[in-house]
This record gives C-alpha cells, sequence and structure tokens, in this order.
C-alpha cells in the first residue's frame, strides 16, 4: 500500500510540474476583427510597440501613432506626422498627452490603416477592408496561447 501511495503522490507531483506553467499567465496582444477569429495572436513584453499608421479623416495628412507597452496597457508614446493641423487635433502641438488603452477599435475604412506589431506590419489588416479591427492586450494562460498556434496553421 506504501508503495502504491508513492506511486500516487509521484504521478500528481510530475502531472503539476507539466501543468502548472501551462496556466501562468502572459501578456499578449490580439488583433481581431470585431466577432471573428483573431488574426493575430502574440506574446508582448515592457516597452515592445504597436503602430497605427492611417490618413487623418480631416487634414488628409499621414499619421502614426504609436503606443508601447507598459504593464498591461498599451500608452500613447508619440504621433509622428508633419501637419500641424494633426498635432492640434490630437492636442499635441506642445507635447504628448499620455493616454493609456487596454482595447481600441480602428475600421479599416477603404483599407486605409496598416497595423505594425513590434515592427512588423499585421498583413493579414489588409484583408479586411472596411471592417473593425480589435487590438487588445490580454492576460492568458499559456496553454490559450499555444492553443491558439496550433488552431492557427
Amino acid at each position: 500500500m506504501a508503495r502504491a501511495m508513492k506511486r500516487i503522490v509521484l504521478t500528481l507531483f510530475i502531472a503539476c510540474a507539466v501543468i502548472a506553467p501551462l496556466l501562468i499567465p502572459m501578456t499578449l496582444i490580439v488583433v481581431a476583427p470585431v466577432g471573428e477569429r483573431p488574426l493575430l495572436v502574440e506574446r508582448m513584453a515592457r516597452g515592445d510597440t504597436v503602430t497605427l499608421a492611417h490618413i487623418n479623416s480631416i487634414y488628409r495628412e499621414p499619421v502614426e501613432e504609436v503606443l508601447k507597452l507598459k504593464g498591461d496597457t498599451l500608452l500613447l508614446d508619440e504621433v509622428r506626422t508633419s501637419s500641424y493641423g494633426v498635432k492640434e487635433y490630437y492636442r499635441i502641438t506642445e507635447g504628448i498627452r499620455k493616454i493609456e488603452y487596454k482595447k481600441f477599435r480602428f475600421n479599416n475604412a477603404h483599407n486605409a490603416f496598416t497595423l505594425a506589431v513590434k515592427g512588423r506590419r499585421v498583413e493579414a489588416v489588409a484583408s479586411h477592408p472596411d471592417v473593425a479591427i480589435s487590438v487588445e492586450i490580454a492576460r492568458r494562460p499559456l496553454v490559450r496561447y499555444l492553443w491558439w498556434l496550433v488552431a492557427s496553421r
């Protein structure tokens, strides 16, 4: 009986050692058309960037909004544009305002938006013109991230 109990304890210990790391939460970015499967799920670390580039709808000038991961939120770090009007629109003529996002959406109207995560363009956004695209920072267990990787192939 003692030998059987040792086996049970050892089996439980090994099972916990294998399963526990799969439950560790990690910070992910999830990019998806609203109500559809994700186009991208990727691990994020402090300081990683997300860049949303588009033509400002009012001034018709190019804009790049650069967001940087801080904790579990994206912080507006920089707005790149040569247009003073766009800078007024964003109220950044005298410096950047720190705005935080956990989730945001953009309407990919006329396919005029591009999205880059960690400096790499998310090409799949181009295949969803005139659709609202959601970008979210989420804490999910490692097993869910691995499941998405397997399911997306």
